[in-house]
């Protein structure tokens, strides 16, 4: 099952309490950091997912840290990621409980740096995370990326090849996701499932017929979608089929 983490399991972006803690640190300028929040929300109000403007506020990430030693960010997450941890959606860990017990795999999918991912899904237990690469001279980052699973191809690539890896069919494979962003991933799983979706998501979760659900309701909902892809014979993806995780 593909998780997205940014508004799903996590209440905010997560990417920004790495930026604020470097910035306490001394190694990235609090202008920064208020330019990318404005992009941002610029870009939420416009509520179309534009691929330029997601790859752009990911350019900006990547150029806030670069020339950080690889070792200051990977500490300054570990620190952050105590200070924030209590916004993880309260019914995050019975979600992958009874997703796990399902026999499905967890993906997590996220347009926040790698690192911060990497700390929310060890919390979670979650071996298959995808957050914003940068590439590494030296021991310092670069602003080249790598890897940006906030763009809507991407995302879908790294789950389709996923998929292919464990030998599931995306057909059968559960989404969730709660913005326009992700709507492109949620088009093309068998089972997809909008999350307190954006106006724009919302206004395609009901074209589509996709489920809707919210933090009272996601376990039920994801549960109940994996289950009627087990019911469906050859059908079905990531989340669904009974498949040990590699």
């Amino acid at each position: 099952m593909a998780l997205d983490v940014d508004g799903t399991l996590y209440d905010g972006t997560l990417g920004f309490s790495l930026l604020h803690e470097l910035e306490s640190r001394g190694y990235v300028k609090a202008s920064l950091i208020r330019a990318i929040h404005e992009f941002v929300e610029e870009y939420r109000m416009q509520g179309v997912g534009c691929r330029e403007d997601l790859l752009s506020i990911c350019e900006m990430c990547a150029f806030a840290i670069k020339g950080v030693p690889c070792d200051v960010v990977i500490e300054a997450s570990e620190s952050a990621w105590k200070k924030v941890r209590q916004r993880l959606m309260g019914e995050a860990r019975k979600l992958l409980y009874g997703v796990r017990a399902e026999g499905c795999v967890p993906v997590l999918l996220s347009g926040s740096p790698q690192v911060m991912i990497d700390r929310i899904a060890d919390e979670l237990g979650v071996k298959y995370r995808y957050g914003i690469v940068s590439s590494v001279e030296g021991d310092h980052y670069t602003d080249h990326l790598i890897s940006v699973p906030a763009v809507p191809d991407v995302k879908v690539d790294l789950v389709r090849n996923l998929a292919s890896r464990l030998g599931i069919p995306t057909e059968r494979s559960l989404a969730i996701g709660n913005s326009t962003s992700d709507h492109e991933l949620l088009k093309v799983v068998g089972y997809p499932i909008a999350f307190e979706p954006d106006g724009s998501l919302l206004s395609m979760a009901r074209e589509f017929g996709w489920r809707i659900a919210d933090r009272d309701t996601a376990v039920d909902i994801v549960c109940a979608a994996i289950k009627l892809s087990h019911a469906v014979p050859n059908r079905g993806s990531i989340g669904s089929g009974h498949h040990e995780e590699e």
